[in-house]
C-alpha cells in the first residue's frame, strides 16, 4: 500500500492565474509554475490554453469594479437581465440601507422598475436549447 496522500484542491484567483500566464511568456517552465502554487502540470496546461479567455474575463471584470480576488468565471443565464439590472445595483443610494423609503413616490425607481419589467417581457427562453432571445 502506498503511503503518499492525495493532493489538495487549489483554486486559484484570477490574478493568480494572470501572473501564471506571465511567467510562461517570460519562459518559466509549467512544472516549476506548478510547484510554486502546488497545482498540477496539466492545470498550467489549460491555464495557458484558456490564457484569451482568462486575460478578456480579468479585463471585464477590472472596467466594471469587481473584486480583484475573483476565482470563477461565471456568466449570468439571462444576459439581457443582469445588463438591465446592473445600473441599478451600482446607483449608490443616499438612503441608508435600514431605510426601505417610500417606493411610490420615487418615480426614478419606478421608471427602472418599468424598463426592467419591459427587458424580461421581451426576453424569452429557448426551452430545447435553453438560449436566450432578446426581441428589441
Amino acid at each position: 500500500m502506498s503511503t503518499s496522500s492525495k493532493r489538495k484542491r487549489v483554486v486559484l484567483s484570477l490574478e493568480e492565474k494572470k501572473e501564471i500566464l506571465q511567467a510562461l511568456e517570460r519562459g518559466v517552465s509549467g512544472r516549476s509554475i506548478s510547484e510554486k502554487y502546488r497545482i498540477g502540470t496539466a492545470t498550467v496546461s489549460d491555464i495557458k490554453r484558456k490564457g484569451r479567455t482568462i486575460l478578456d474575463y480579468s479585463e471585464k471584470w477590472a472596467q466594471e469594479g469587481g473584486c480583484s480576488n475573483r476565482k470563477m468565471m461565471r456568466t449570468p443565464k439571462l444576459e439581457a437581465v443582469e445588463e438591465a439590472l446592473a445600473p441599478r445595483r451600482r446607483k449608490k443610494s443616499t438612503r441608508p440601507a435600514t431605510d426601505p423609503g417610500d417606493w411610490n413616490a420615487d418615480s426614478d425607481v419606478n421608471r427602472e422598475v418599468e424598463e426592467i419589467m419591459d427587458t424580461l417581457r421581451s426576453t424569452s427562453i429557448c426551452e430545447k436549447c435553453e438560449r436566450v432571445d432578446v426581441e428589441r
